[in-house]
């Protein structure tokens, strides 16, 4: 994994952003899905990622994984041999791990975490898995009393899938200029939210 430091300008901030590239590309396929399915838990980028934020006194406020590289060629995909089904349930234990990884990068001080270049198939899988958990998140939320410890697990877990993540199809290059410096005047506005809803957990 190579890792490189950035900033980028927002809003009359000036940001430091973590910038993780795969050194090669990365295949998930049915190794990584039988994984998730026995352990359920984040993988060795995560991991990497984690230990670069907190070897450093002052840590980057963002996480930026490239998901392709300058020629657009994909640096993280699904393996084309799973079954669209198979593909189904990646995104959806994928999901799923990341969210301990999340709490991570808040628990250090990121504010936001930015997938960008992925493939269209990537994409829209985990855009659809993200979508699927945020519904299970709300149905649980709907049955559980306002005192119920595990009430504010579930609030920190839907603020994280809706204000802190982000999958883009468009390019880093693209995404630099445009997106991410508008999505980052609004993490910067739920910052402090984001904080409580850790403290309460």
């Amino acid at each position: 994994m190579h890792f490189e430091r950035i900033h980028i300008k927002a809003a009359g901030n000036r940001y430091c952003a973590l910038v993780a590239s795969p050194a090669a590309p990365i295949v998930l396929g049915r190794a990584r899905l039988d994984e998730l399915r026995t352990t359920g838990r984040s993988g060795d980028i995560d991991r990497a990622v984690i230990k670069e934020l907190s070897a450093s006194p002052n840590p980057c406020e963002v996480v930026i994984l490239r998901g392709s590289n300058l020629a657009r060629q994909s640096l993280w995909q699904f393996d084309t041999a799973l079954s669209q089904e198979q593909r189904t349930q990646l995104a959806l234990l994928l999901v799923r791990s990341q969210l301990e990884t999340y709490i991570s990068f808040a628990a250090i001080g990121v504010i936001g975490h930015f997938i960008l270049g992925l493939g269209r198939r990537e994409t829209l899988a985990m855009h659809k898995a993200t979508a699927t958990i945020l519904s299970e998140l709300e149905q649980h939320l709907e049955i559980l009393p306002p005192e119920e410890a595990m009430r504010h697990h579930l609030l920190l877990h839907r603020h994280l899938l809706c204000h802190f993540s982000y999958f883009l199809f468009t390019d880093y290059e693209a995404a630099l200029r445009d997106f991410v410096p508008r999505a980052l005047p609004l993490l910067e506005r739920d910052k402090d939210l984001l904080g409580k809803l850790l403290e309460a957990t």
